[in-house]
């Protein structure tokens, strides 16, 4: 049960990096513009930092899902060798 529920905060997490991923491409495309037109837009800039920051939090948890998967594997592997 924990192998599913793993992967399943990890299928979720994921889309979530990707959801972000595209917020901020959307963000940079934003922020192209208001520096071509002289713009300064700061709460375009503390959206940014905010949605940088969301990313580096689901990175964190995508890597301690795939740490915790990788060892709920090794936890397979040693139990299908003592089963030998």
């Amino acid at each position: 049960m924990d192998r599913v529920k793993t992967t399943q905060d990890l299928a979720a997490a994921n889309v979530e990096q990707r959801r972000l991923n595209q917020k901020a491409s959307g963000m940079v495309v934003l922020g192209m513009k208001d520096e071509r037109d002289g713009v300064v837009d700061e709460e375009l800039e503390a959206a940014c930092d905010e949605n940088t920051e969301a990313l580096d939090r689901t990175m964190e948890k995508i890597n301690r899902l795939e740490k915790r998967l990788s060892d709920l594997d090794e936890e397979l592997r040693a139990a299908m060798e003592k089963e030998r």
